[in-house]
């Protein structure tokens, strides 16, 4: 995926325009994960290769750029085409 066509797949699923965060919920629809996958990825960190997170306002939220390192890995290794 080239990173227009991720960015358009970002917006369509949060309905906002280039967003700096997703919600967890967000982030599992992105990638086509359950729910409990994304949190488990959220809960193992990046040191355990997951994803960093921030909380915000008592939510969890992971950063846009994560879901581009995480699909253009997976176009790298050759899991995506």
């Amino acid at each position: 995926m080239t990173d227009q066509q991720i960015w358009e797949v970002v917006e369509r699923t949060t309905h906002r325009a280039r967003p700096a965060v997703v919600k967890i919920s967000e982030f599992a629809e992105i990638l086509d994960v359950s729910r409990i996958t994304a949190y488990r990825m959220a809960a193992a960190g990046p040191a355990n290769h997951g994803v960093r997170v921030i909380q915000l306002l008592g939510a969890m939220r992971v950063p846009v750029g994560e879901i581009f390192r995480i699909l253009n890995g997976a176009q790298e290794s050759g899991e995506m085409r």
